[in-house]
């Protein structure tokens, strides 16, 4: 596990996660649970879902909120369960970019760790007037198992994440992280009519 050189300190629990910038730390692992285990069909065809090229160096960016889809609004199938997790990764960057955690924390369900830690993290980032630039995201060959059909869905998507910087309150890089890539395992739930994230288990590639 990576360590980060800040001055503050983070929770041992979820400090990788900004260093990492999604793919080498904490975990909310959506197997764990017998009753959202991934069983069950899984979609038919591997979906794309390319985001645009982006630089670290455009602070913009990451800045720009993803574009909210029309799948947040239902129904409960397994293609909007997809575009409902990606959407949720998208919005990673953007949260340690700017701090606003709005919409991340209306997609958030109560027992999910990682997204929680992201909470966390952003809130300290903003007591010391730091914020991350870069770390956008490509997601691609998006799958997903539906154990609890139109209730409970494990996505799984391969993502490449943008190099990432955490600036301090003059704009001065304290660290640089450079591109990865790995894999994120999302359990997203739709429940009273509307969809919330209630685990996330980034790993990654060797």
């Amino acid at each position: 596990m990576l360590r980060i050189v800040t001055a503050i300190r983070l929770p041992r629990t979820s400090a990788a996660l900004v260093v990492g910038f999604l793919l080498a730390g904490c975990t909310n692992a959506p197997a764990s649970d017998p009753s959202i285990a991934p069983t069950g069909a899984a979609s038919s065809t591997p979906t794309s879902v390319p985001t645009p090229t982006a630089s670290a160096d455009a602070d913009a960016d990451a800045a720009i909120p993803p574009d909210r889809p029309t799948a947040l609004d239902g129904p409960a199938t397994v293609e909007n369960a997809e575009t409902v997790a990606v959407y949720f990764q998208r919005l990673y960057p953007y949260v340690y970019a700017t701090g606003d955690i709005s919409e991340w924390k209306t997609l958030t369900d109560p027992d999910c760790i990682f997204c929680h830690s992201v909470l966390s993290e952003v809130a300290q980032l903003e007591q010391v007037g730091q914020r991350m630039r870069g770390g956008l995201i490509t997601a691609s060959d998006v799958t997903a198992l539906e154990p609890d059909p139109g209730h409970v869905f494990h996505v799984t998507f391969h993502v490449e994440v943008e190099p990432t910087e955490l600036l301090d309150t003059t704009g001065a890089v304290i660290q640089s992280n450079p591109a990865s890539v790995g894999t994120i395992d999302t359990i997203v739930i739709w429940e009273d009519g509307t969809w919330v994230v209630r685990g996330v288990t980034p790993t990654q590639a060797s």
